[in-house]
Protein backbone atom coordinates (compact mmCIF):
# COMPACT_ATOMS: atom_id res chain seq x y z
CA UNK A 1 0.00 0.00 0.00
CA UNK A 2 1.09 3.47 -0.72
CA UNK A 3 2.39 5.63 2.02
CA UNK A 4 -0.62 7.84 3.03
CA UNK A 5 0.96 10.94 2.19
CA UNK A 6 1.58 9.89 -1.84
CA UNK A 7 -2.48 8.62 -1.61
CA UNK A 8 -3.42 12.33 -0.43
CA UNK A 9 -2.63 14.90 -2.32
CA UNK A 10 -5.23 16.90 -1.43
CA UNK A 11 -6.83 17.15 2.32
CA UNK A 12 -10.50 16.98 0.59
CA UNK A 13 -11.33 13.60 -0.45
CA UNK A 14 -14.69 12.47 -1.71
CA UNK A 15 -16.99 9.95 0.51
CA UNK A 16 -19.90 8.66 0.21
CA UNK A 17 -22.73 6.33 2.14
CA UNK A 18 -25.06 4.81 1.24
CA UNK A 19 -28.73 4.14 2.13
CA UNK A 20 -31.12 1.04 1.02
CA UNK A 21 -34.46 -0.68 2.32
CA UNK A 22 -32.81 -4.39 2.58
CA UNK A 23 -34.36 -7.41 2.11
CA UNK A 24 -34.59 -9.52 5.27
CA UNK A 25 -32.30 -12.03 4.61
CA UNK A 26 -31.43 -11.79 1.13
CA UNK A 27 -27.59 -11.25 0.91
CA UNK A 28 -27.27 -11.57 -2.63
CA UNK A 29 -30.46 -9.24 -3.02
CA UNK A 30 -29.43 -6.66 -0.61
CA UNK A 31 -25.18 -6.71 -2.50
CA UNK A 32 -27.47 -6.33 -6.07
CA UNK A 33 -29.30 -3.30 -4.25
CA UNK A 34 -25.95 -1.62 -3.07
CA UNK A 35 -24.53 -2.06 -6.37
CA UNK A 36 -27.52 -0.48 -8.25
CA UNK A 37 -26.96 2.69 -6.50
CA UNK A 38 -22.90 2.77 -6.80
CA UNK A 39 -22.81 2.09 -10.52
CA UNK A 40 -25.97 4.56 -10.47
CA UNK A 41 -23.37 7.46 -9.55
CA UNK A 42 -22.14 9.33 -12.99
CA UNK A 43 -20.55 11.85 -10.61
CA UNK A 44 -16.77 11.85 -9.40
CA UNK A 45 -16.10 8.09 -7.41
CA UNK A 46 -15.65 8.56 -3.53
CA UNK A 47 -12.77 7.17 -2.43
CA UNK A 48 -14.67 5.43 0.17
CA UNK A 49 -17.87 4.32 0.97
CA UNK A 50 -19.98 3.03 3.97
CA UNK A 51 -23.08 0.84 3.92
CA UNK A 52 -25.74 0.75 6.64
CA UNK A 53 -25.16 -1.60 10.07
CA UNK A 54 -26.19 -5.12 8.59
CA UNK A 55 -27.22 -3.98 5.41
CA UNK A 56 -26.66 -7.34 4.11
CA UNK A 57 -29.48 -9.07 5.59
CA UNK A 58 -31.40 -6.36 7.61
CA UNK A 59 -31.04 -6.01 11.40
CA UNK A 60 -33.41 -7.20 13.62
CA UNK A 61 -33.53 -11.31 14.64
CA UNK A 62 -35.04 -13.64 17.32
CA UNK A 63 -31.91 -15.64 17.98
CA UNK A 64 -28.33 -16.79 17.00
CA UNK A 65 -29.84 -19.95 15.63
CA UNK A 66 -31.96 -17.57 13.22
CA UNK A 67 -28.95 -15.18 11.51
CA UNK A 68 -26.59 -18.45 11.54
CA UNK A 69 -26.64 -19.13 8.12
CA UNK A 70 -26.85 -15.39 6.58
CA UNK A 71 -23.77 -15.07 8.79
CA UNK A 72 -21.92 -17.90 7.58
CA UNK A 73 -22.58 -16.78 4.10
CA UNK A 74 -21.39 -13.74 5.02
CA UNK A 75 -18.13 -14.95 6.10
CA UNK A 76 -17.61 -17.15 3.28
CA UNK A 77 -14.84 -16.28 0.91
CA UNK A 78 -16.54 -16.83 -1.94
CA UNK A 79 -19.06 -14.13 -0.81
CA UNK A 80 -15.72 -11.68 0.16
CA UNK A 81 -14.83 -12.19 -3.47
CA UNK A 82 -18.42 -10.66 -4.41
CA UNK A 83 -17.18 -7.56 -2.10
CA UNK A 84 -14.01 -7.31 -3.64
CA UNK A 85 -15.69 -7.17 -7.59
CA UNK A 86 -18.11 -4.53 -6.35
CA UNK A 87 -15.32 -2.33 -5.03
CA UNK A 88 -13.87 -2.51 -8.26
CA UNK A 89 -16.70 -2.23 -10.29
CA UNK A 90 -17.95 0.88 -8.09
CA UNK A 91 -14.34 2.48 -7.75
CA UNK A 92 -14.71 2.78 -4.04
CA UNK A 93 -13.20 1.16 -1.30
CA UNK A 94 -16.51 -0.16 0.69
CA UNK A 95 -16.99 -0.27 4.29
CA UNK A 96 -20.14 -3.09 4.84
CA UNK A 97 -22.01 -3.88 7.41
CA UNK A 98 -22.90 -7.64 8.29
CA UNK A 99 -23.31 -10.24 10.49
CA UNK A 100 -19.98 -12.84 10.92
CA UNK A 101 -19.40 -16.02 12.75
CA UNK A 102 -16.10 -17.05 13.93
CA UNK A 103 -15.42 -20.37 12.75
CA UNK A 104 -13.07 -21.52 15.42
CA UNK A 105 -15.26 -20.51 18.28
CA UNK A 106 -18.86 -20.58 16.95
CA UNK A 107 -19.27 -16.83 18.18
CA UNK A 108 -21.74 -14.35 15.66
CA UNK A 109 -20.69 -11.08 15.38
CA UNK A 110 -21.79 -7.68 14.39
CA UNK A 111 -19.25 -6.64 12.23
CA UNK A 112 -18.03 -4.42 9.63
CA UNK A 113 -15.80 -5.18 7.14
CA UNK A 114 -13.22 -2.72 4.83
CA UNK A 115 -12.99 -3.84 1.21
CA UNK A 116 -10.49 -2.33 -1.48
CA UNK A 117 -11.06 -3.02 -4.71
CA UNK A 118 -8.03 -5.91 -4.75
CA UNK A 119 -8.74 -7.36 -1.32
CA UNK A 120 -9.99 -7.79 2.18
CA UNK A 121 -8.25 -5.34 4.20
CA UNK A 122 -9.92 -5.91 7.34
CA UNK A 123 -12.19 -6.25 9.91
CA UNK A 124 -14.04 -4.68 13.05
CA UNK A 125 -16.82 -6.20 15.66
CA UNK A 126 -19.42 -4.01 17.49
CA UNK A 127 -18.28 -3.49 20.75
CA UNK A 128 -21.01 -1.64 22.77
CA UNK A 129 -24.31 -3.44 21.79
CA UNK A 130 -27.35 -2.29 21.65
CA UNK A 131 -30.84 -4.16 23.19
CA UNK A 132 -31.69 -5.85 19.13
CA UNK A 133 -27.93 -7.37 19.54
CA UNK A 134 -28.52 -9.07 22.44
CA UNK A 135 -30.78 -12.47 21.33
CA UNK A 136 -27.77 -13.26 19.01
CA UNK A 137 -24.26 -10.88 19.01
CA UNK A 138 -21.33 -11.52 21.04
CA UNK A 139 -19.51 -8.13 21.86
CA UNK A 140 -16.34 -7.53 19.65
CA UNK A 141 -13.37 -8.13 22.06
CA UNK A 142 -11.06 -5.35 20.57
CA UNK A 143 -10.69 -1.52 20.30
CA UNK A 144 -11.90 -0.23 17.01
CA UNK A 145 -8.94 -0.67 14.52
CA UNK A 146 -7.26 2.16 12.76
CA UNK A 147 -7.29 1.54 8.80
CA UNK A 148 -5.36 3.47 6.03
CA UNK A 149 -7.49 3.76 3.46
CA UNK A 150 -7.18 6.45 0.12
CA UNK A 151 -9.00 9.15 2.14
CA UNK A 152 -6.07 8.75 4.94
CA UNK A 153 -6.57 6.85 7.95
CA UNK A 154 -10.27 5.85 9.48
CA UNK A 155 -11.46 4.13 12.17
CA UNK A 156 -15.12 2.56 12.35
CA UNK A 157 -17.66 2.32 15.05
CA UNK A 158 -20.71 0.51 14.34
CA UNK A 159 -24.49 2.16 15.67
CA UNK A 160 -24.27 2.35 19.42
CA UNK A 161 -20.48 2.61 19.91
CA UNK A 162 -21.48 6.19 19.45
CA UNK A 163 -23.41 6.55 21.94
CA UNK A 164 -20.36 5.88 23.97
CA UNK A 165 -17.50 8.50 24.49
CA UNK A 166 -15.01 5.63 25.29
CA UNK A 167 -14.70 4.36 21.83
CA UNK A 168 -14.57 7.29 19.82
CA UNK A 169 -12.16 9.07 22.27
CA UNK A 170 -9.75 5.77 21.49
CA UNK A 171 -10.05 6.20 18.06
CA UNK A 172 -9.27 9.67 17.71
CA UNK A 173 -6.49 9.82 20.57
CA UNK A 174 -4.81 7.02 18.33
CA UNK A 175 -4.97 9.25 15.20
CA UNK A 176 -8.07 8.54 13.56
CA UNK A 177 -8.95 10.99 10.91
CA UNK A 178 -11.97 10.06 9.93
CA UNK A 179 -15.09 7.92 11.53
CA UNK A 180 -16.69 5.61 9.00
CA UNK A 181 -20.02 4.67 11.37
CA UNK A 182 -22.31 1.75 9.39
CA UNK A 183 -25.42 1.91 11.92
CA UNK A 184 -29.21 1.16 11.86
CA UNK A 185 -30.47 4.01 14.39
CA UNK A 186 -33.78 3.94 15.54
CA UNK A 187 -36.27 6.26 17.98
CA UNK A 188 -35.70 9.60 16.63
CA UNK A 189 -35.20 11.68 13.64
CA UNK A 190 -31.30 11.94 11.56
CA UNK A 191 -28.91 12.74 11.27
CA UNK A 192 -28.86 12.21 14.88
CA UNK A 193 -27.88 14.90 17.39
CA UNK A 194 -25.95 12.08 18.14
CA UNK A 195 -23.58 12.06 15.53
CA UNK A 196 -23.53 15.76 15.29
CA UNK A 197 -22.16 16.66 18.80
CA UNK A 198 -19.93 13.76 18.60
CA UNK A 199 -18.17 14.95 15.51
CA UNK A 200 -18.37 18.18 17.45
CA UNK A 201 -16.72 17.15 20.73
CA UNK A 202 -13.97 15.13 19.27
CA UNK A 203 -13.37 16.97 15.90
CA UNK A 204 -13.88 14.56 13.47
CA UNK A 205 -15.16 13.46 10.29
CA UNK A 206 -18.38 11.51 10.55
CA UNK A 207 -19.58 9.32 7.20
CA UNK A 208 -22.89 7.78 8.48
CA UNK A 209 -24.43 4.98 6.65
CA UNK A 210 -28.20 4.28 8.12
CA UNK A 211 -31.18 1.97 6.82
CA UNK A 212 -34.86 2.93 5.90
CA UNK A 213 -37.34 0.43 6.73
CA UNK A 214 -39.50 -1.03 9.23
CA UNK A 215 -38.47 -4.52 10.20
CA UNK A 216 -40.10 -6.17 12.56
CA UNK A 217 -41.86 -3.33 13.77
CA UNK A 218 -38.75 -1.27 14.67
CA UNK A 219 -38.72 1.86 12.05
CA UNK A 220 -35.10 3.15 11.03
CA UNK A 221 -34.41 6.58 10.85
CA UNK A 222 -32.84 7.55 7.80
CA UNK A 223 -31.11 10.29 7.53
CA UNK A 224 -27.52 8.88 6.24
CA UNK A 225 -25.02 11.74 5.77
CA UNK A 226 -21.11 13.04 5.83
CA UNK A 227 -20.33 15.44 8.83
CA UNK A 228 -17.25 17.73 8.92
CA UNK A 229 -14.77 17.88 11.74
CA UNK A 230 -16.67 21.54 12.61
CA UNK A 231 -20.68 19.28 12.79
CA UNK A 232 -21.46 20.41 9.89
CA UNK A 233 -23.88 18.43 8.21
CA UNK A 234 -22.57 18.56 4.02
CA UNK A 235 -24.84 16.07 2.47
CA UNK A 236 -27.78 13.90 3.91
CA UNK A 237 -30.40 11.77 2.24
CA UNK A 238 -33.69 11.69 4.45
CA UNK A 239 -35.57 8.52 3.93
CA UNK A 240 -35.04 7.83 0.32
CA UNK A 241 -32.45 5.26 -0.78
CA UNK A 242 -29.48 6.67 -2.93
CA UNK A 243 -25.96 7.45 -2.52
CA UNK A 244 -24.89 10.50 -0.23
CA UNK A 245 -21.98 12.32 -1.38
CA UNK A 246 -19.66 15.00 -0.34
CA UNK A 247 -16.26 16.33 -0.02
CA UNK A 248 -14.45 16.57 3.39
CA UNK A 249 -11.21 18.07 4.82
CA UNK A 250 -9.14 15.60 6.36
CA UNK A 251 -6.23 16.19 8.36
CA UNK A 252 -5.07 15.15 11.96
CA UNK A 253 -7.65 15.36 14.52
CA UNK A 254 -7.27 17.80 17.84
CA UNK A 255 -4.43 16.27 20.44
CA UNK A 256 -6.26 14.08 23.07
CA UNK A 257 -4.88 12.22 25.71
CA UNK A 258 -2.55 9.14 24.47
CA UNK A 259 -4.01 5.74 25.22
CA UNK A 260 -3.20 4.73 29.04
CA UNK A 261 -2.33 8.05 30.01
CA UNK A 262 -5.10 10.25 31.90
CA UNK A 263 -6.51 13.00 31.93
CA UNK A 264 -6.42 15.95 34.53
CA UNK A 265 -8.09 14.71 37.42
CA UNK A 266 -11.58 15.77 38.33
CA UNK A 267 -11.94 17.49 42.06
CA UNK A 268 -15.20 16.76 43.79
CA UNK A 269 -16.29 18.42 47.02
CA UNK A 270 -18.69 15.54 48.65
CA UNK A 271 -21.53 17.12 50.48
CA UNK A 272 -24.13 16.10 52.79
CA UNK A 273 -27.30 17.97 53.06
CA UNK A 274 -30.43 17.39 55.52
CA UNK A 275 -33.76 16.76 54.02
CA UNK A 276 -36.47 15.46 56.20
CA UNK A 277 -37.87 11.87 56.04
CA UNK A 278 -36.88 8.97 54.17
CA UNK A 279 -34.50 9.20 50.80
CA UNK A 280 -36.49 11.16 48.43
CA UNK A 281 -38.15 9.72 44.84
CA UNK A 282 -38.10 12.93 43.30
CA UNK A 283 -35.30 16.50 43.14
CA UNK A 284 -37.49 19.18 41.88
CA UNK A 285 -34.97 21.49 39.99
CA UNK A 286 -36.13 25.61 39.30
CA UNK A 287 -34.20 27.48 36.72
CA UNK A 288 -34.23 31.14 36.16
CA UNK A 289 -33.89 31.82 32.47
CA UNK A 290 -33.30 35.68 33.14
CA UNK A 291 -30.64 38.51 34.32
CA UNK A 292 -29.93 37.64 38.46
CA UNK A 293 -30.61 40.82 39.61
CA UNK A 294 -34.74 40.24 37.69
CA UNK A 295 -35.26 36.66 39.31
CA UNK A 296 -38.82 37.18 41.06
CA UNK A 297 -39.66 34.26 43.78
CA UNK A 298 -39.32 31.51 43.05
CA UNK A 299 -42.14 29.54 42.07
CA UNK A 300 -44.21 27.30 44.96
CA UNK A 301 -43.39 23.36 44.75
CA UNK A 302 -45.55 20.78 45.96
CA UNK A 303 -44.71 17.49 47.40
CA UNK A 304 -41.77 16.91 49.77
CA UNK A 305 -39.32 16.27 47.05
CA UNK A 306 -36.18 18.95 47.35
CA UNK A 307 -35.82 21.70 45.95
CA UNK A 308 -32.87 23.02 43.86
CA UNK A 309 -33.04 26.70 42.30
CA UNK A 310 -30.23 27.64 39.84
CA UNK A 311 -29.82 31.33 39.63
CA UNK A 312 -27.48 33.09 36.97
CA UNK A 313 -24.07 34.58 37.84
CA UNK A 314 -24.28 38.10 39.98
CA UNK A 315 -21.24 40.61 40.55
CA UNK A 316 -22.19 41.86 43.92
CA UNK A 317 -19.78 42.21 46.51
CA UNK A 318 -19.09 38.71 48.27
CA UNK A 319 -20.08 39.01 51.41
CA UNK A 320 -23.79 40.71 50.05
CA UNK A 321 -23.96 37.96 47.82
CA UNK A 322 -23.40 35.18 50.47
CA UNK A 323 -25.95 37.05 52.83
CA UNK A 324 -28.71 37.81 50.29
CA UNK A 325 -28.38 33.67 48.95
CA UNK A 326 -28.56 32.55 52.51
CA UNK A 327 -31.62 34.68 53.40
CA UNK A 328 -33.32 33.35 49.45
CA UNK A 329 -32.58 30.04 50.17
CA UNK A 330 -34.40 29.96 53.57
CA UNK A 331 -37.31 31.63 52.68
CA UNK A 332 -38.20 29.13 49.46
CA UNK A 333 -36.83 26.07 51.74
CA UNK A 334 -34.77 25.50 49.10
CA UNK A 335 -31.02 24.52 47.67
CA UNK A 336 -29.48 27.52 45.66
CA UNK A 337 -26.97 27.19 43.47
CA UNK A 338 -25.44 30.67 41.95
CA UNK A 339 -22.16 32.10 40.76
CA UNK A 340 -20.48 35.00 41.32
CA UNK A 341 -18.01 37.06 39.13
CA UNK A 342 -15.11 38.51 41.09
CA UNK A 343 -13.73 42.25 39.49
CA UNK A 344 -10.69 40.49 38.89
CA UNK A 345 -12.10 37.75 36.80
CA UNK A 346 -11.02 34.30 35.92
CA UNK A 347 -13.77 31.00 37.38
CA UNK A 348 -16.65 32.08 38.78
CA UNK A 349 -17.00 31.49 42.37
CA UNK A 350 -19.71 28.80 42.77
CA UNK A 351 -22.38 28.93 45.89
CA UNK A 352 -24.44 26.24 47.50
CA UNK A 353 -26.70 27.73 49.74
CA UNK A 354 -29.00 25.23 51.72
CA UNK A 355 -32.39 25.87 53.71
CA UNK A 356 -30.91 26.74 57.23
CA UNK A 357 -28.72 29.22 56.38
CA UNK A 358 -25.74 27.04 55.59
CA UNK A 359 -23.44 27.29 52.30
CA UNK A 360 -20.45 25.84 50.62
CA UNK A 361 -18.35 27.66 48.02
CA UNK A 362 -16.11 26.56 45.72
CA UNK A 363 -13.97 28.07 42.62
CA UNK A 364 -13.36 26.10 39.81
CA UNK A 365 -9.86 25.69 38.36
CA UNK A 366 -8.82 26.50 34.94
CA UNK A 367 -6.73 23.24 34.78
CA UNK A 368 -8.70 20.67 36.95
CA UNK A 369 -12.27 20.06 36.62
CA UNK A 370 -14.36 21.04 39.73
CA UNK A 371 -17.75 19.86 41.42
CA UNK A 372 -19.61 19.35 43.97
CA UNK A 373 -21.86 16.27 44.77
CA UNK A 374 -24.37 17.01 47.10
CA UNK A 375 -26.40 14.21 49.10
CA UNK A 376 -29.82 14.62 50.26
CA UNK A 377 -30.36 11.37 52.60
CA UNK A 378 -28.48 9.27 49.31
CA UNK A 379 -30.04 10.70 46.54
CA UNK A 380 -26.62 12.17 44.90
CA UNK A 381 -27.29 15.94 43.02
CA UNK A 382 -23.95 16.89 41.11
CA UNK A 383 -23.15 21.21 41.08
CA UNK A 384 -20.60 22.30 38.00
CA UNK A 385 -19.63 24.83 36.02
CA UNK A 386 -21.72 25.14 32.28
CA UNK A 387 -17.97 25.57 30.66
CA UNK A 388 -17.53 21.87 32.16
CA UNK A 389 -20.60 20.70 30.13
CA UNK A 390 -18.81 21.54 26.83
CA UNK A 391 -17.16 18.19 27.14
CA UNK A 392 -18.59 14.55 28.89
CA UNK A 393 -15.91 14.18 31.68
CA UNK A 394 -17.45 15.87 34.80
CA UNK A 395 -21.04 14.83 34.18
CA UNK A 396 -19.92 11.71 33.44
CA UNK A 397 -17.76 11.13 36.59
CA UNK A 398 -20.46 12.70 38.82
CA UNK A 399 -22.86 10.16 37.03
CA UNK A 400 -20.41 7.20 37.46
CA UNK A 401 -20.49 8.26 41.12
CA UNK A 402 -24.14 7.98 41.26
CA UNK A 403 -25.39 11.13 40.44
CA UNK A 404 -29.05 11.01 39.41
CA UNK A 405 -29.20 14.47 38.81
CA UNK A 406 -26.64 17.71 37.69
CA UNK A 407 -27.13 21.17 37.78
CA UNK A 408 -24.93 23.66 35.68
CA UNK A 409 -24.20 26.86 36.60
CA UNK A 410 -22.39 29.89 35.06
CA UNK A 411 -21.26 31.02 31.73
CA UNK A 412 -20.63 28.47 28.66
CA UNK A 413 -18.92 28.57 24.90
CA UNK A 414 -21.17 26.12 23.72
CA UNK A 415 -22.40 25.77 20.52
CA UNK A 416 -26.17 26.34 19.71
CA UNK A 417 -28.70 23.56 19.14
CA UNK A 418 -28.73 22.10 15.44
CA UNK A 419 -32.16 21.99 14.24
CA UNK A 420 -33.98 19.14 12.75
CA UNK A 421 -36.40 19.25 9.53
CA UNK A 422 -39.50 17.48 9.52
CA UNK A 423 -38.88 13.61 8.18
CA UNK A 424 -40.33 11.42 6.10
CA UNK A 425 -39.40 8.38 8.48
CA UNK A 426 -43.08 6.46 9.76
CA UNK A 427 -42.43 7.90 13.41
CA UNK A 428 -44.53 8.18 16.29
CA UNK A 429 -46.88 11.81 16.01
CA UNK A 430 -44.83 14.54 16.64
CA UNK A 431 -41.30 12.80 16.76
CA UNK A 432 -40.84 13.20 12.76
CA UNK A 433 -41.67 17.24 12.84
CA UNK A 434 -39.55 20.30 12.65
CA UNK A 435 -37.57 20.72 15.68
CA UNK A 436 -35.32 23.69 16.29
CA UNK A 437 -33.58 22.77 19.38
CA UNK A 438 -33.32 19.14 18.36
CA UNK A 439 -29.56 19.09 18.84
CA UNK A 440 -29.64 21.05 22.22
CA UNK A 441 -26.29 20.02 23.63
CA UNK A 442 -27.27 19.62 27.24
CA UNK A 443 -29.82 17.48 25.66
CA UNK A 444 -27.29 14.99 24.80
CA UNK A 445 -25.23 15.46 27.79
CA UNK A 446 -27.85 14.44 30.20
CA UNK A 447 -28.79 11.40 28.03
CA UNK A 448 -24.91 10.63 27.80
CA UNK A 449 -24.74 10.40 31.62
CA UNK A 450 -28.22 8.55 32.47
CA UNK A 451 -29.01 12.26 34.53
CA UNK A 452 -31.01 14.58 35.05
CA UNK A 453 -29.46 18.21 34.46
CA UNK A 454 -30.91 21.71 34.95
CA UNK A 455 -28.99 24.16 33.06
CA UNK A 456 -28.87 27.60 33.47
CA UNK A 457 -27.77 29.22 30.34
CA UNK A 458 -26.04 32.52 30.16
CA UNK A 459 -26.07 32.68 26.57
CA UNK A 460 -29.27 33.54 24.84
CA UNK A 461 -28.19 31.19 21.75
CA UNK A 462 -28.80 28.34 24.03
CA UNK A 463 -31.93 27.56 25.93
CA UNK A 464 -31.88 27.11 29.14
CA UNK A 465 -33.81 23.66 30.57
CA UNK A 466 -34.43 20.49 32.48
CA UNK A 467 -33.23 17.33 30.67
CA UNK A 468 -33.98 13.79 31.22
CA UNK A 469 -31.41 11.19 31.72
CA UNK A 470 -32.78 9.50 28.38
CA UNK A 471 -32.47 12.14 25.08
CA UNK A 472 -33.90 9.58 23.24
CA UNK A 473 -37.51 8.10 24.25
CA UNK A 474 -40.60 9.81 22.90
CA UNK A 475 -42.45 12.26 24.14
CA UNK A 476 -39.54 13.56 26.06
CA UNK A 477 -40.26 14.74 29.58
CA UNK A 478 -38.40 17.98 29.59
CA UNK A 479 -38.45 21.97 30.11
CA UNK A 480 -36.85 24.45 27.99
CA UNK A 481 -36.46 28.01 29.36
CA UNK A 482 -37.73 31.32 27.64
CA UNK A 483 -36.30 34.15 28.92
CA UNK A 484 -37.64 36.41 31.57
CA UNK A 485 -39.07 33.20 32.90
CA UNK A 486 -39.01 30.59 35.35
CA UNK A 487 -39.29 26.96 34.26
CA UNK A 488 -39.73 23.74 36.94
CA UNK A 489 -39.83 19.97 36.55
CA UNK A 490 -40.18 17.56 39.40
CA UNK A 491 -37.29 14.80 38.36
CA UNK A 492 -38.01 11.52 39.29
CA UNK A 493 -35.24 8.94 41.12
CA UNK A 494 -37.71 6.35 41.67
CA UNK A 495 -36.86 2.78 39.97
CA UNK A 496 -40.12 2.07 40.14
CA UNK A 497 -40.96 5.19 37.35
CA UNK A 498 -39.47 4.63 33.66
CA UNK A 499 -37.24 7.91 34.40
CA UNK A 500 -36.25 7.51 37.60
CA UNK A 501 -34.92 3.93 36.41
CA UNK A 502 -33.19 5.36 33.57
CA UNK A 503 -31.44 7.93 36.20
CA UNK A 504 -31.20 5.11 39.12
CA UNK A 505 -29.69 2.29 36.88
CA UNK A 506 -27.92 4.48 34.27
CA UNK A 507 -28.18 1.72 31.72
CA UNK A 508 -25.64 3.73 29.09
CA UNK A 509 -23.24 4.31 31.71
CA UNK A 510 -23.43 0.80 33.09
CA UNK A 511 -22.83 -1.14 29.83
CA UNK A 512 -19.99 1.36 28.46
CA UNK A 513 -17.73 -1.88 28.17
CA UNK A 514 -15.00 -1.55 30.69
CA UNK A 515 -13.05 -4.75 29.57
CA UNK A 516 -11.88 -2.25 26.40
CA UNK A 517 -12.49 1.31 27.39
CA UNK A 518 -11.03 1.98 30.79
CA UNK A 519 -12.38 5.63 32.25
CA UNK A 520 -9.58 7.94 30.99
CA UNK A 521 -10.56 10.52 34.22
CA UNK A 522 -9.28 10.22 38.27
CA UNK A 523 -12.02 11.66 40.29
CA UNK A 524 -10.68 12.86 44.11
CA UNK A 525 -13.51 13.81 46.26
CA UNK A 526 -12.90 15.25 49.32
CA UNK A 527 -15.70 16.09 51.83
CA UNK A 528 -16.09 19.81 52.50
CA UNK A 529 -17.93 21.42 55.37
CA UNK A 530 -21.07 23.86 55.43
CA UNK A 531 -19.91 26.99 56.69
CA UNK A 532 -22.61 29.67 58.21
CA UNK A 533 -20.74 32.90 57.61
CA UNK A 534 -18.52 34.30 55.26
CA UNK A 535 -15.61 34.80 57.73
CA UNK A 536 -15.34 31.05 58.42
CA UNK A 537 -14.92 30.06 54.84
CA UNK A 538 -10.90 29.08 54.20
CA UNK A 539 -11.01 28.77 50.72
CA UNK A 540 -11.97 32.54 50.12
CA UNK A 541 -10.01 34.21 47.25
CA UNK A 542 -7.24 36.01 49.18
Amino acid sequence: MAPQAERRGDSRVRVGAVQFEPVHGDVDANLNLARGLLVANDGPKPAIVVFPEMALTGYIWSSASEILPHAVKCSDPATHAEWISLARESGSWLVIGHPAVDEATGLLYNRCTLVSPTEVVGHYDKTCLFVEDLSWATAGDSIPPLWDTPIGRVAPLICADLDYPEPIESAVSRGAEAIVFPTAWVAEPAPSATWTLRAAEYEVPIIAADLICTDRGVVFSGGSCIIDRDANVLASNDYGAGLVVADIEMGPTRPLATPGVRKPDIHVHRLTGSVPGDAPNAVTISVWSGGPSAAPPAPPTTGKSPHLIVLPTTEESRDDWISRMQSYSSRHDAFVVQGRQSAEGGPAEILIAAPDSLFVTFTPSETTPSAALLDLSGVLVGVMPNSGLASNTVSRSLSIRGASVIVGQGAHALPPPRGSVTTRAPFPDGLGDADPTFGHPIRFRAGDANVWIGFCSENDSVPSGIFSPDHVTWPRSESLGVSEQWISQTCSVDPSDYWGRSAASKPLVLSRNLALYEDSFRTTITQRPWLTSASDDESRPS
